[in-house]
């Protein structure tokens, strides 16, 4: 059995608790607001908080959210390091030669993980693509694959 951890008047007072939290702002690294904290996710196992459960709104669906991804909290609410894997829709698409692919119709994630599994691609009026998130190579302000644009085609 671990040795029991004492703490102090002084770690009380530092601490945060879960009404310094739930209901709170959660804001990601452009500095837009995505939601509210409604839950808090504990280990048993080592009493250690390993994420939380933001509500994104009636008509979205929430979203959870590792402590790995947490930048700070703050009086005004969670910061986050990332942007989350929903906001990626409406993004500019280009293939790693530069040109143009389309733009992101449809995210397709793990469950409610940040984890992106791939994006659908609007290419014309009448065409969407699907592309596995392998072939992707960076996000960003657009996102980058690795393949050419005709690749895209011949796969789909």
């Amino acid at each position: 059995m671990p040795p029991i951890k004492l703490f102090s008047k002084e770690d009380l007072n530092n601490a945060i608790t879960s009404d310094d939290v739930l209901g709170k702002s959660v804001i990601d690294a452009r500095g837009k607001e995505i939601g509210v904290v409604d839950r808090i996710f504990i280990n048993p196992s080592d009493i250690a908080t390993i994420g939380i459960s933001v509500d994104k709104g009636i008509l979205e669906n929430g979203l959870v959210i590792g402590t790995g991804y947490i930048e700070k909290i703050t009086d005004h609410g969670v910061l986050l390091k990332i942007k989350p894997a929903p906001d990626l829709k409406g993004m500019q698409v280009f293939d790693l030669t530069g040109k143009y692919v389309g733009k992101v119709q449809r995210i397709e994630t793990y469950g409610t993980e940040n984890r992106v599994r791939g994006i659908t691609v609007r290419v014309s009026l009448f065409r969407a693509i699907k592309i596995p998130y392998p072939q992707i190579k960076k996000i960003g302000h657009n996102i980058l694959l690795n393949c050419a644009k005709q690749d895209l085609f011949q796969k789909s």
